[in-house]
């Protein structure tokens, strides 16, 4: 980065020193393509050079690619958090009593309509579906021991519901998922924006390389999809889109960053 710097006015302030706003910081400079390229890898949110008249054609796509990483890596960030407290939960989740599954006696109370087959463990249950079915049911209508099944279920899974809840409390996690959507929500809405405006340079370009890349769960699965033999339209995209950042994180001679 300090190639870059060397090559702005004098009294420049280069990022992270430099206060002011992504837009206010363009300085007019010579452009070195490769370095910028490269540039975007190492620090989206250093300085844009000027072109012609003193703005950067694509300074509103870079500045909104500087929000969506910082963004992108805080979702990251809670997904780790979260991954680490939905283990922990497994260590104190409750489990479902034997009654909660389909006992022998269901099927001639009437009950055959409202359980399935959990993928889990092959058993069969009473989904949440079917317990807001079973909520619902008409009970002066059912018989008298139907009834009483019905009861023994919902009571079943409303305690089992209340502790499952209390856990997720006792490990964050209800906290946790919930900051986790709205990150989401607002990793969403920054892609809109950025896919919303045309690029008219590399940067460009390469910023909304990065955007499919991370869509992708990273470098990793680019990189087999540029190794695979595979020619349909799809195959090809990722291709480009791999051979653009591999080049992009080359430039100037550095490694992948």
């Amino acid at each position: 980065m300090a190639e870059r710097a060397s090559s702005t006015r004098a009294d420049a302030r280069p990022h992270p020193l430099n206060p002011h706003p992504l837009h206010e910081r363009i300085e007019p400079a010579l452009v070195n393509r490769r370095a910028l390229v490269a540039g975007l890898v190492l620090s989206p949110v250093a300085a844009l050079p000027a072109i012609a008249g003193g703005h950067h054609p694509d300074a509103e796509l870079l500045r909104l690619y500087s929000e969506w990483k910082q963004v992108a890596e805080d979702c990251d960030r809670v997904q780790r958090q979260v991954s680490t407290m939905e283990d922990a939960l497994d260590e104190i989740a409750p489990k479902l009593p034997e009654r909660a599954f389909v006992q022998e006696e269901d099927g001639a109370l009437g009950l055959l309509r409202y359980w399935t087959t959990n993928m889990k463990d092959n058993r069969e249950w009473y989904p949440p579906g079917s317990i807001e079915k079973l909520r619902n049911l008409n009970a002066p209508r059912l018989h008298a021991a139907t009834q009483v099944r019905v009861h023994e279920i919902l009571e079943i899974y409303d305690a089992y519901n209340k502790a499952k809840s209390e856990a997720h409390e006792a490990v964050g996690l209800t906290v946790a998922r919930d900051k986790q959507d709205r990150l989401d929500a607002r990793n969403r809405k920054l892609r809109h924006a950025i896919c919303a405006i045309p690029a008219k340079t590399i940067e460009g370009v390469t910023a909304k390389a990065f955007l499919v890349e991370h869509c992708f769960d990273g470098a990793d699965y680019l990189a087999k999809a540029a190794e695979s033999g595979g020619v349909t339209g799809d195959d090809i995209a990722l291709k480009v889109v791999a051979e653009l950042l591999r080049v992009s994180r080359t430039s100037e001679g550095r490694a992948n960053v």
